[in-house]
């Protein structure tokens, strides 16, 4: 079997300081839509088998894109303020005066996407996939919360949280695509290509 082998790499990796703990940004340049791709819970930057560089190269090819994706360390919860902050260096060292941001984020990433893009008037889109909210009701609350923000959540049928695609359904939020992935678990587990190719969602 021919082995895949990557054509790019990250332009650069920024490191950041927040309470003592480094977080790790891959950063592709691209143009001035930017988008940022946050691990679940103890994920990495690049990603299992590099897939959140895959991520980045398939969007960057398709769209020109500027792809940051970003560490989501365990002992450290909030990340969101810090997250903002690389995105605006980011924009301020590329020179654009006006960019727009697209949020992607696995898991309990989804958490840390969320604050960042309320904090954030040039978000665009958000795409969660299989987000693990802490409280139900206030996801809702937060996609409420978007009017103007074009939302796709894509959730496995073998996610524990699957359920909450028929609540999201229910809830009549505004910009809303909601996905569900046959046979996907929580890590689309033996489905990697699958998972990468969510990013064409955006």
């Amino acid at each position: 079997m021919r082995k895949e082998v990557l054509t790019m790499a990250f332009d650069e990796i920024w490191q950041k300081a927040q309470e003592g703990i480094t977080l790790r940004y891959g950063v592709v340049d691209g143009n001035d839509t930017i988008v940022f791709i946050k691990s679940g819970t103890g994920g990495k930057y690049d990603g299992y088998q590099q897939k959140y560089l895959r991520m980045a190269e398939r969007v960057h090819a398709a769209h020109g894109y500027s792809v940051i994706t970003a560490d989501n360390p365990e002992d450290l919860f909030h990340s969101s303020q810090t997250d903002r902050a690389v995105i605006e260096e980011y924009a301020a060292q590329r020179g654009f005066a006006d960019y727009t941001v697209c949020f992607v984020a696995h898991s309990d990433g989804w958490e840390q996407i969320i604050r960042a893009a309320k904090g954030m008037p040039q978000t665009a889109r958000l795409l969660g996939i299989n987000p693990s909210p802490i409280d139900d009701e206030a996801m809702m609350a937060d996609l409420h919360a978007l009017p103007q923000v074009e939302k796709t959540v894509v959730f496995g049928t073998q996610d524990d949280d699957f359920y909450l695609a028929a609540k999201l359904e229910a809830a009549g939020i505004p910009r809303l695509r909601i996905i569900t992935v046959d046979g996907a678990d929580h890590d689309f587990t033996h489905r990697l290509d699958d998972f990468i190719a969510l990013i064409d969602l955006l």
